[in-house]
């Protein structure tokens, strides 16, 4: 297959929305995507974060299980140049103190319980104590007073076109991504836009994916696999991934 044009993650995903917007690019249960469903979804967020003051170079945390919201988050925060930090959803109170400190995230885009924890709770009484967070956007749950719900913020007009020099370069780091943490604290990796191209480019010419395939992942999006792989590897075949649960919900438990 020809290699996509672009080399920026929210670019590559507009290069496939223009080219052949009506081709299914996400599969969640009962709910789907259309690449162009997907890119405006995207552009509403990075419109709705900018907003919010988020820019170039900010890093926003997504503390969400696999879903469609996870992908509008991780495309709509690299659209402005901002840096897309997931976050494990197997994540206990102190993990997650661990990560909102060393991350550094301005905003976190959260969901508010998975798998038996209580993220809202937990962020309630971490947040104060993480003077570097100004934003937590809530999907689902209660919204505690300074928060803002997913779907209010989701209402934003999909973002247009960026001055030069604030939209994302290749070389930018896109994602930054938690090894495991099981012999030590987990460590953060630095993940540039061209690189996680090419390498998802690579893996799915190995793979001989189609725009008629459809990839299955039950491995977290938090995962390099997920995220490094899987994603880029569909999405640069104009195939359509399939985001399930299951494994993390079973891990979880």
């Amino acid at each position: 297959m020809t290699p996509p044009q672009s080399r920026t993650l929210f670019g590559l995903l507009l290069e496939q929305a223009g080219r052949y917007p009506d081709r299914t690019a996400v599969i969640c249960g009962e709910r789907g995507a259309t690449y162009r469903d997907l890119a405006k979804g995207a552009g509403r967020i990075g419109a709705a974060l900018r907003m919010h003051g988020i820019g170039r170079g900010d890093r926003v945390g997504i503390l969400v299980n696999n879903r469609l919201e996870w992908l509008e988050a991780c495309f709509g925060a690299t659209a402005l140049g901002a840096v897309a930090v997931p976050f494990s959803t197997w994540s206990k109170p102190p993990e997650l103190a661990y990560l909102l400190a060393d991350s550094g995230v301005a905003a976190l885009i959260a969901v508010d319980s998975f798998g038996g924890e209580n993220f809202a709770a937990a962020l309630d009484a971490l947040a104060p104590n993480s003077p570097q967070l100004r934003l937590i956007f809530m999907l689902g749950g209660d919204i505690r007073p300074g928060w803002i719900g997913y779907a209010e913020f989701r209402t934003a007009a999909p973002l247009g076109a960026l001055v030069p020099g604030e939209e994302a370069s290749p070389a930018d780091d896109a994602l930054v991504l938690y090894t495991s943490g099981s012999s030590a604290r987990p460590k953060a990796v630095r993940l540039q836009h061209y690189a996680i191209i090419e390498n998802g480019f690579a893996i799915g010419e190995r793979m001989r994916l189609s725009p008629d395939d459809r990839v299955l992942l039950a491995p977290p999006l938090f995962w390099a696999y997920g995220a490094c792989n899987a994603l880029p590897a569909t999405l640069s075949h104009r195939s359509a991934i399939s985001p399930t649960t299951v494994l993390a919900a079973l891990i979880s438990r």
